[in-house]
């Protein structure tokens, strides 16, 4: 029988071990919630994008029906959850390439006069206040946005 004094000993060590696994979980939950936080499609990010042959068998039923006929409730827990961080991911990874995708196409592409003279007239209602600035007519707004685009500096004075 042991007595007081080391039972306390004991229980003491126990609860620092509990705390430091803790804390070590923690840390390590973080350092992968900082990793994704980084674009995954990027060299920096660190993860590789996920190929189509390893999206499709991730999701393929082979696996839960393996370890559905194991009957193992925590290994169908563990399984659960582990194949929602890798849709997770997956979502993650898919949506900041389409993210970019889209963010590219737009730099590549022109914009409208209607849309360079809506969006003027939003930041500076955005930055000023509504009617705090003036704001050109259309026909203005058009001559001032075609000096601009041909570098026409005596028509932009005028």
């Amino acid at each position: 029988m042991i007595g007081i004094p080391t039972a306390v000993l004991l229980g003491s060590v126990l609860v620092l071990l509990l705390l430091l696994l803790g804390a070590r979980g923690s840390a390590a939950a973080r350092e992968i919630a900082s990793r994704l936080d980084v674009s995954p499609l990027d060299d920096e990010g660190g993860l590789d994008r996920c190929p189509p042959e390893f999206v499709t068998r991730i999701f393929a039923p082979d696996d839960w029906e393996f370890v559905r006929d194991t009957k193992s409730r925590e290994l169908q827990r563990l399984f659960r959850r582990e194949r929602k961080q890798v849709a997770l991911v997956w979502v993650h990874q898919t949506s900041t390439a389409i993210r970019r995708i889209m963010r590219e196409h737009t730099e590549m592409s022109r914009p409208t006069r209607n849309y360079v003279t809506a969006h003027a007239r939003a930041r500076l209602s955005a930055t000023y206040g509504v009617g705090a600035a003036p704001v050109p007519s259309p026909a203005t707004a058009y001559r001032i946005w075609r000096a601009i685009r041909t570098a026409n500096i005596k028509e932009l004075a005028a």
